[in-house]
């Protein structure tokens, strides 16, 4: 497998190693998978003030089982340095 080049959803900044990333599976107002990484804490906290990502409704966890039977891209992810994923 090779490691992927990932690019911070906020600055734009290419890096390795990924640590932060926001993944929709997480909340409640996303019909669609998305991981938007980021490069670090700064950028993270960027866009969590600019998106309003914190008011924003938790997935409960009954739906968890329920978005694991749509398939592999519905997992939980924990690296996404080796994996292809969506992003906008």
């Amino acid at each position: 497998m090779t490691k992927r080049l990932h690019t911070c959803y906020h600055c734009k900044k290419s890096f390795f190693n990924a640590i932060y990333w926001m993944d929709t599976l997480h909340f409640d107002n996303f019909d669609k998978r998305l991981i938007r990484p980021f490069c670090g804490p700064k950028c993270v906290q960027d866009y969590n003030e600019t998106s309003g990502a914190r008011d924003w409704p938790n997935r409960k966890p009954s739906d968890y089982p329920i978005l694991q039977r749509k398939g592999p891209e519905w997992r939980i992810i924990d690296n996404i340095d080796y994996i292809e994923y969506e992003s906008d």
